[in-house]
């Protein structure tokens, strides 16, 4: 036998009184008996268990007459020949393999290409390195590899890192926290592109990282130019230009209702002075 069962916690019961040179004489007879598949002989235990004085062999002579029971010329051990029983089946097989070459070779069911069932791919091609939880329309997850490009719709973590890739910035992560961030915020995985493009043609030490803040930068002053025109004229001055111009627009509309009433009581005077006259 090439190996055996040993089992600590028993082994420990069984040989708590021994000392430390009957301890390794009975580990090398075990090893022995399971190695040559037979008992212990007599006139060799000494040679097996490789005594040098007297001492060792009075360790071995104690081991053998404790665990071991003589018949013969040989010491037998009870344990050690139930369990060469159990194995001799496997061992004789494995013999006769031997003899013909080797164990044969099982013929691998229909239906399995390279280890696997039809229809099913090995995960290592198809799943992401460190894979991200997904959301049931992949077009506005986030944290998806480039490898969900193959048969699905990449999402924009996926495409974003693929074209960072092509673009030269080989360490792009899906998962990472600022990719997913500059997605939320509205960076577009393009825009990421071109920023990790530009951190490859101006050697940047980390392109992944700075990509990642350049953008998220950039982004943000964008969309604080939008907001600060309106900002500085401040709410209640907005209001109150828009409120004098209403106000103006209805002073107009007063003066001219003004005007036209006047003219009409004009035209009504000068009529009645040209009757009186003509009386």
């Amino acid at each position: 036998m090439n190996y055996y069962n040993r089992y600590p916690a028993h082994y420990l019961a069984k040989t708590i009184l021994l000392t430390l040179e009957q301890d390794g004489a009975y580990t090398r007879l075990m090893d022995w008996y399971y190695s040559e598949e037979r008992a212990i002989p007599h006139d060799k235990r000494y040679t097996i268990a490789r005594c040098q004085s007297k001492r060792e062999r009075d360790a071995v002579d104690h081991v053998l007459s404790e665990f071991f029971c003589r018949q013969g010329d040989a010491w037998i051990h009870e344990r050690i020949e139930k369990e060469l029983h159990k194995a001799a089946p496997k061992i004789d097989a494995a013999r006769e393999n031997g003899k013909l070459g080797g164990r044969p070779r099982k013929e691998k069911p229909t239906g399995f290409q390279n280890e696997n069932p039809l229809g099913f791919q090995n995960e290592t091609h198809n799943e992401p390195s460190a894979k991200a939880p997904q959301t049931p329309n992949p077009n506005n997850s986030v944290g998806s590899t480039e490898a969900s490009t193959q048969g699905t719709t990449p999402t924009d973590a996926g495409r974003a890192c693929l074209l960072m890739k092509q673009a030269g910035c080989i360490h792009a992560n899906p998962s990472h926290p600022e990719l997913l961030a500059a997605l939320v915020e509205g960076v577009t995985p393009e825009t990421l592109a071109d920023t990790a493009a530009e951190a490859i043609a101006t050697n940047k030490r980390n392109p992944f990282a700075w990509a990642m803040t350049t953008a998220r930068s950039r982004h943000a002053e964008g969309a604080a130019r939008l907001i600060v025109p309106n900002a500085r004229a401040g709410p209640a001055q907005s209001h109150g230009k828009t409120m004098g111009a209403i106000m103006a627009l209805e002073g107009m509309k007063d003066g001219l209702d003004e005007a036209r009433t006047a003219d009409r009581i004009s035209e009504t005077a000068y009529a009645r002075i040209g009757a009186s006259a003509g009386g």
